[in-house]
């Protein structure tokens, strides 16, 4: 799996939670998955952002 770091200091406390259960979610999701899907319910709710980092 591919390390990044993601800046917490530079987002909202609400977004940090969420990239925080993001990373822990797909850590813990196993080592055989290499392909994930991310989607929502709504245009502009930050999918290019989260699949980028």
């Amino acid at each position: 799996m591919q390390k990044f770091e993601l800046r917490l200091d530079d987002i909202d406390f609400q977004s940090q939670e969420s990239f925080k259960t993001l990373r822990f979610n797909v850590e813990f999701s196993g080592e055989k998955n290499q392909v994930f899907y991310i989607t929502s319910t709504y245009p502009n709710e930050g999918k290019s952002t989260v699949s980028l980092t």
